[in-house]
Order: structure tokens, then C-alpha cells, then sequence
């Protein structure tokens, strides 16, 4: 199966990347096909640029060709970060 695992916390030594990377090496463990995608390591700009903007639905967005969208995280946030909101 396709899945996509979307990390976003600034720090690396944190119980959130620990959470990232083993549901990685789960994942890839158990044969499946897997794109890490770390926000902050990337410099995701949650601010949408006038380009983007403009070209918004013309754009195919990547998350459609992916079977399972994995997002971890603590169950004291009470959901997702606010830039993980704006990704998706």
C-alpha cells in the first residue's frame, strides 16, 4: 500500500519524531511503500503565495495518488498543529 506520513515538530529528539520514525520503519517492515514527509526539515511555508494561490485548482495536489495518510501525533494536542492543518 501506498502511505504518506507527515511529521511536523521542530525538534528531532522529541516523542513526536520517535513516533515519525517508527511508524516508518513499521511501515517499510511490513512491505509497504512509504514517503516521509518531515514539514519542518522541508521549511514548509504555511503562507500561501499569490502564485499558489492563483494556480490552486489547476494543480493536481499529491496526496491523491496516496492510499493511506498517516499523521502522528500527541493526544494532548487534541488534533493536529495548525501548519499540518495548512498542508493538508
Amino acid at each position: 500500500m501506498l502511505v504518506q506520513v507527515i511529521h511536523c515538530h521542530p525538534l528531532i529528539d522529541s516523542y513526536n519524531h520517535a513516533l515519525f520514525q517508527t511508524i516508518i520503519t513499521v511501515l517499510e517492515d511490513k512491505g509497504h511503500q512509504v514517503t516521509a514527509t518531515d514539514l519542518y526539515r522541508e521549511q514548509f511555508d504555511p503562507v500561501m503565495s499569490i502564485i499558489e494561490r492563483r494556480t490552486y485548482y489547476m494543480r493536481r495536489d499529491m496526496t491523491t495518488r496516496w492510499c493511506q495518510l498517516i499523521q502522528p501525533c500527541s493526544n494532548k494536542w487534541m488534533g493536529l498543529s495548525s501548519v499540518s492543518r495548512i498542508w493538508l
